[in-house]
């Protein structure tokens, strides 16, 4: 909310059904950000002093479920009966805890759990074949998955150097193998596509929109750009040589697959990797804190409605996502403008802009689509979207879509 309140001036009711939220400048964009906020009862939270620090055990709210237990291993929701938009169909949503893909692919194998979000090697196999006629998934790209780049890294900071990394990972293999087929390599550009095809420059360079896969020509980069190979066949420019981690969360098995193979990709060219598959928690603090620990990171992009929000989260110097620590006046005033303005055209030449950036510059590398990852037992329940009625972000995750797909489900009698 501090955010929220850095933007928003003043916020006030109009009458009974209607809320004016007055900002301290045109942000067209952040107005998703603003009713994406939870609604809190202000007799309870008006007399707490630190919310950072209060602990809640009984939390009201007017959504379609209440929260009936929670640890860490497992929490539940009941319908709640005074839910305004109707009794919810499913009455008790149970939500357990996983060490990894593989402890979570059993149970669902096992038909322990009717809606999940995970990522299953050879799922025909290992779950559509086991109940043809109630065992269902598909995949729709959600978002960007990106090689990181910790931009505060004076090697990593050189633009033949990402130019070379870029040239020498095999995205198909990551594609094809890392992710089991069930998604393709990304634009350049930073648009996950096809969802964003409205958005991209018809005048940009089929090169700069499709990644290339050319070692040949990643060597003579960095051979233009004054690296030499050392004793170790590893290149190195004053006495500094290509050598990074590369961050990854241990379990997130294909993310691990991924990894594994930019590591020898990138041996093949002459820059050393050393895979560093962390817990969750080291994860998200090495590339989260204000002190980055990483060099090079695998990790997602964060959407919205429109392009904006994933350039604004990973490159403006505000960005909640900017963990490669870039830094552009120009990246900034383009974003600026477009948040400025409810006008398409200026809108569109705006993200044209960020485009040729994204793809010229390579602050950081696109790897691949992130599947938006969807599996689902018919069993139990019906109506949940399918490959042929994709109409809600599918994930059990999502934010809001849960609701709305929990209200849409049917029980099998």
């Amino acid at each position: 909310m501090e955010g929220v309140w850095g933007t928003l001036s003043s916020v006030k009711a109009e009458g009974k059904y209607a809320v004016q939220f007055n900002f301290k400048s045109a942000n067209v964009p952040f107005a998703a950000y603003v009713l994406g906020q939870f609604i809190v009862p202000q007799h309870i939270w008006n007399k707490i002093s630190n919310p950072m620090k209060a602990t809640i055990t009984k939390p009201i709210g007017t959504g379609a479920y209440t929260l009936a237990s929670f640890s860490t291993q497992d929490y539940k929701m009941d319908a709640n009966p005074h839910y305004w938009g109707g009794n919810p169909p499913v009455k008790v949503v149970d939500f357990p805890a996983y060490s990894g893909n593989d402890s979570g692919d059993l149970a669902l194998a096992k038909g322990e759990i009717d809606w999940s979000g995970m990522f299953i090697p050879s799922i025909q196999r290992i779950f559509v074949n086991h109940d043809p006629r109630h065992n269902h998934y598909f995949y729709p790209p959600g978002n960007v998955v990106m090689m990181y780049t910790n931009l505060q890294n004076p090697l990593l900071r050189q633009l033949p150097v990402r130019e070379a990394m870029s040239l020498a990972i095999n995205r198909n293999a990551l594609a094809n193998e890392g992710e089991y087929g069930y998604t393709k390599p990304a634009s350049l550009t930073g648009l996950v596509l096809p969802n964003n095809s409205a958005w991209l420059d018809p005048k940009l360079p089929r090169s700069l929109n499709t990644p290339q896969f050319n070692p040949t020509k990643a060597i003579q980069i960095l051979q233009k750009a004054g690296f030499k190979k050392n004793g170790q066949g590893i290149f190195e420019k004053g006495g500094k040589p290509l050598s990074f981690s590369l961050e990854v969360v241990a379990g997130w098995t294909d993310w691990d697959a991924d990894a594994q193979l930019i590591e020898q990709n990138l041996k093949q060219i002459g820059i050393a990797v050393n895979v560093h598959e962390d817990q969750l928690g080291a994860y998200n603090s090495n590339i989260g804190q204000a002190q980055k620990h990483y060099d090079l990171a695998i990790s997602w992009t964060n959407t919205g409605p429109t392009p904006y929000f994933l350039y604004y989260n990973m490159l403006d110097k505000s960005g909640n996502y900017n963990v490669e620590q870039l830094n552009s006046p120009a990246v900034d005033s383009w974003l600026s403008n477009f948040a400025s303005t409810s006008n398409l055209n200026q809108e569109k030449q705006d993200i044209f802009k960020l485009q040729q950036y994204m793809a010229t510059q390579l602050p950081s590398i696109p790897l691949f689509y992130g599947p938006v990852w969807f599996e689902y037992r018919t069993a139990n329940f019906t109506g949940f979207p399918t490959a042929q009625n994709p109409w809600i972000n599918p994930a059990p995750w999502q934010n809001y879509a849960q609701e709305i797909v929990l209200m849409h489900l049917h029980p099998v009698k």
